[in-house]
């Protein structure tokens, strides 16, 4: 070939290769699929030492949150915080009296190989109601009775309907063979409670320890035989920490990959702009509110309590208290348990909350500048314990009521004693405190009227039997389009009758590195929730042939 020939050529064969690339690259791209990867390792920092990695003990944070990864329920939560299946192969079968549910098991393994069947859940379920083996979890399920036709059908009989009682079937299971012939004592005491044998997405692989018996580390790695697929993180390494600030250090110092926290446990500040971080918030079930006490005459009349919400200057609380982490509301029903709650309206109204405060018969005293009615003056006291939230929260409302003419003076009390000698009684004017509800919405023994009294947790005294019917409806119901329709009329009341003045709902927050993918949590019905989502959590990806 001459000169001219070859450059031909070699330009013929570059555009062959060229082509070849391209079209393989198409292929490929046709018929492949990008999936998550099993690989690589997670260390999570976290608050305080395992103590019970054991679900009929488990009652801290830390122990509730490990306990989510070694072994499995029935039933969990997803993302959305939606009880999905888990152990079961599918939803139960209810009857339509609401009273019995019968639950057919997949096949799933415990970390030892062996089988988890129905003996497993009725063992759970029986220990737990044995008096001797002093489980907190008991009252739970003392109206709940267990059958067990076959190795893979569960029949759990209940004396009345309940409409949370699927919530119950998020219990993680211990297994009989592993702990079937403990006593009580040993049971309470046995090394099982650390080195944990489950049937979650992940099994105890090393507990490293301090000189002092401290647990400094606990590592676990994915159970190939978890069904339907294992753990895409080969590694979960978790450390532990005494206070905020070390976990906080071991986060900046790249010691750990994340860890989180709701601001209502720890104060641990975090900037979103966080090298190597994303910043999750998470809407959590609890709210901080200022609960009045309807049988205060005062606080009894509504148009003293519509011009208290209409000042509450609940933005700063947010901002101010929480850093921004959270979310405002006007009602103990929360977006996270019904969809379509009306739109917030935060917009603070002096002129309104005199206009009303006048109308009641309070008239301005131009000398102290507190409103008075005859000899009688609108002042308050108001309860909180000594958590530096609470106590910044109820200095700006009185801050801001004071612009309406009411005095209302501050009470800070240690925890324990505003329990037994403030609340339990019911002797405060208005007390400023937090709710956890759960995960369900259920919010009978927070405001049913029975509930007024301890240990029911109805803090405002409040009673309206339409709110109370309502509720026993909605309890009584496993339909959730009509438990939505049920809450939102209750919403609807409560905010009318203002028995409390509902202000932060609690966001969890996680941080943790953005090399971390599939974290993918809308909802939490707990801070301790948060680990049902991780077997979906990965590092890394491959390429798989795809079926067209």
């Amino acid at each position: 070939m001459g000169k001219r020939e070859k450059y031909v050529f070699l330009f013929l064969v570059v555009v062959a290769f060229v082509s070849f690339g391209y079209s393989s690259a198409k292929l490929v791209q046709q018929y492949t699929a990008v999936i998550p990867a099993q690989s690589g390792m997670y260390i999570e920092g976290v608050l305080g030492q395992p103590r019970f990695l054991n679900p009929l003990y488990a009652t801290t944070n830390t122990d509730k949150a490990l306990v989510d990864l070694i072994y499995s329920g029935l039933y969990r939560f997803d993302e959305d915080g939606n009880v999905v299946a888990d152990l079961a192969a599918g939803f139960p079968e209810v009857t339509d009296d609401g009273k019995t549910y019968t639950v057919k098991l997949r096949d799933a393994q415990w970390h030892n190989g062996l089988p988890v069947t129905s003996a497993d859940v009725a063992f759970t379920i029986r220990t737990l109601q044995n008096a001797e083996f002093n489980s907190p979890r008991r009252s739970e399920w003392l109206s709940t009775t267990v059958e067990t036709p076959d190795e893979k059908t569960v029949v759990f009989k209940l004396k009345s309907a309940s409409g949370p009682f699927l919530n119950n079937l998020t219990l993680p299971l211990i297994s009989e063979v592993v702990r079937g012939k403990e006593t009580p004592e040993v049971f309470l005491n046995s090394i099982a409670n650390i080195e944990a044998i489950g049937s979650g997405p992940y099994r105890v692989k090393e507990v490293k320890k301090t000189n002092e018996g401290k647990i400094q580390t606990l590592t676990l790695e994915s159970f190939q035989n978890f069904t339907p697929q294992p753990a895409y993180i080969s590694i979960v390494k978790l450390n532990f920490y005494e206070t905020s600030d070390d976990l906080l250090k071991a986060m900046l110092g790249n010691q750990i990959d994340g860890f989180g926290f709701s601001q209502f446990e720890q104060r641990i500040s975090i900037k979103q702009s966080a090298k190597n971080l994303e910043i999750h918030q998470i809407p959590m079930p609890q709210y901080q509110a200022v609960f009045i006490n309807t049988a205060q005459k005062s606080l009894g009349d509504n148009r003293v309590r519509q011009a208290l919400n209409m000042t509450a200057d609940k933005t700063r609380v947010l901002n101010e208290v929480f850093e921004g982490q959270g979310l405002l509301i006007d009602s103990p029903i929360l977006t996270q348990h019904v969809s379509n709650l009306p739109e917030l309206n935060l917009n603070t109204d002096l002129a309104a909350a005199n206009s009303l405060l006048d109308q009641a018969g309070w008239t301005l005293d131009p000398m102290t500048n507190i409103r008075k009615k005859g000899a009688n003056e609108l002042k308050f006291t108001m309860a909180t314990n000594d958590s530096g939230i609470n106590v910044r929260s109820a200095e700006i409302l009185i801050e801001a009521w004071k612009a309406i003419g009411v005095n209302v003076t501050l009470n800070t009390l240690p925890t324990r004693e505003l329990n037994e000698s403030v609340i339990k009684p019911r002797n405060y004017d208005m007390l400023l405190f937090a709710q956890k509800l759960g995960a369900d919405p259920d919010p009978f023994v927070f405001w049913h009227s029975s509930q007024t009294k301890s240990p029911g947790l109805n803090l405002s005294n409040y009673s309206n039997t339409k709110v109370d019917g309502l509720m026993s409806e909605a309890r009584a119901s496993t339909n959730k389009t009509e438990r939505d329709a049920l809450y939102l009329q209750i919403h609807d009341i409560i905010k009318q009758d203002l028995p409390a003045i509902f202000l932060v709902q609690s966001v969890y927050t996680y941080a943790i590195s953005d090399e971390i993918k599939g974290f993918n949590i809308h909802s939490l019905p707990d801070e301790t929730a948060r680990f049902y989502n991780l077997r979906y959590w990965y590092l890394d990806t491959k390429r798989v042939f795809q079926k067209n």
